[in-house]
């Protein structure tokens, strides 16, 4: 099976939103370490979360952590 190639707008869009969480970190008006507890304490609240549920978790906690430790 062939590698899909991801979404460009997806992907640009992942960027810029990267790129702000970053930028709100280094100001502090943001805590990345803050938002990733945050979302993992939602997750663990969740009773019974569908499939689309979790992934979304998992996706918004890659992006999160991805953000913090990008160039690092």
């Amino acid at each position: 099976m062939e590698k899909e190639e991801p979404d460009t707008n997806v992907a640009a869009i992942r960027y810029i939103i990267t790129m702000l969480l970053q930028r709100l970190d280094a100001t502090g008006a943001v805590k990345l370490d803050e938002m990733i507890a945050g979302i993992q304490g939602d997750q663990l609240a969740c009773v019974n979360p569908s499939p689309a549920v979790q992934e979304t978790f998992q996706e918004t906690l890659k992006i999160l952590r991805f953000a913090k430790n990008c160039g690092t």
